[in-house]
């Protein structure tokens, strides 16, 4: 209680009072999914992607930088997906042979975990298309010296994302998507590329003809 309640006085003596209020929220919401929201299927995934959300409204609040909709509306699909990427490791670690059991804290059956197989994979594929939209947009072309460059993200984002689903599915992953993606090699090659494109796209003029 003494740290929480110092968090929040320091946030608003040395940051700002905006980034005071988000933290707030965030200790009331993960409070919520502690002893709530973790309990009830499809409210647990959606609460975690909100949670990983809500770090980035907080980041916004303290550089004073207005959050993009589009990393918003990436971040809820992208971390929903890996919510349920963590659901379905779970389910598959359940023994078949002893009926159709439920998770331990967790209102899951065994029987659903195609259906949650589903709905990571189409989450997942959601923040891939929000990402191609938002590359599309004028907010790049405003931003970028060579926007186009930035589609070379696209399909490296969709050969991660469904990569890590086809680890998940042979058993791979281990008990957390998140700790995966940042332990992995892969993973973390993919992220070296991406920061260079980026980087070169906003840096770099590449004109598009070259004759």
């Amino acid at each position: 209680g003494v740290l929480l309640c110092g968090s929040v006085a320091i946030a608003a003596m040395f940051v700002n009072i905006l980034f005071s209020a988000v933290l707030i929220g965030y200790m009331l919401f993960t409070t919520a999914y502690t002893f709530i929201l973790k309990r009830y299927s499809t409210a647990d995934v959606v609460a975690l992607s909100l949670l990983y959300t809500v770090r980035i409204l907080a980041g916004a609040a303290a550089t004073e930088l207005a959050p993009s909709p589009w990393l918003l509306s990436y971040s809820l699909f992208f971390f929903l997906s890996l919510a349920y990427m963590k659901r379905y490791i779970e389910l598959a670690a359940i023994d078949t042979d002893a009926g159709d059991e439920k998770l331990p804290s967790r209102n899951y059956y065994a029987s659903e975990i195609n259906l949650v197989l589903t709905f990571g994979i189409s989450n997942g594929a959601l923040s891939v298309l929000t990402l191609a939209q938002y590359v599309n947009s004028a907010a790049v072309t405003q931003s970028y010296a060579t926007p186009y460059l930035l589609w070379l993200i696209v399909p490296i984002m969709m050969f991660w994302t469904y990569r890590s689903w086809t680890w998940a599915s042979r058993g791979k992953i281990g008990d957390d998507p998140v700790v995966f993606a940042l332990e992995d090699p892969i993973s973390r090659n993919c992220v070296l590329i991406i920061l260079a494109i980026i980087l070169t796209a906003h840096s770099v003029d590449i004109p598009w003809s070259f004759s």
